[in-house]
């Protein structure tokens, strides 16, 4: 059997997974991994067009030009990802390292979401978010 991988979401890939895991056991075994499902790529968007919003809104932070990207770096830290930075081969710039939310769960996007929220309700910040579910 190669390797696969299949979302527990349904009483109906839940079957699935059960039949795999017996022919598995039947041939002699397996390794078994369940891990919460990653971001979605609409989160993903969600999240891109609320640091859009951000950005333009608080284009300078602590005396420090702020962009989309920057401010992504910023939130990943807040929710205690691990993050760094090189200064630039010019210097007087810092680059942002290790931000990408490509393996967040489900659960820790929305988490960064909440931190997201927050912040731009504390600094008065409309996240209009056209179709999302947060049109407050």
């Amino acid at each position: 059997m190669r390797a696969w991988s299949v979302s527990l979401d349904t009483p109906e890939n839940a079957k699935l997974a059960k039949v795999a895991i017996d022919r598995a056991f039947a041939k002699g075994g397996m390794k078994a991994t369940f891990a919460e499902q990653k971001r979605t790529d609409e989160q993903n968007k969600r999240m891109w067009a609320l640091l859009d919003i951000i950005a333009k809104e608080r284009p300078v932070w602590n005396d420090f030009p702020m962009n989309s990207r920057r401010w992504k770096g910023t939130f990943m830290d807040s929710l205690g990802m691990e993050t760094d930075a090189t200064p630039s081969l010019e210097g007087g710039r810092v680059i942002p390292l290790g931000h990408s939310t490509r393996e967040l769960s489900k659960s820790q996007f929305s988490d960064l979401f909440e931190i997201i929220h927050a912040f731009a309700a504390r600094e008065g910040i409309d996240l209009k978010e056209p179709g999302g579910p947060h049109n407050d």
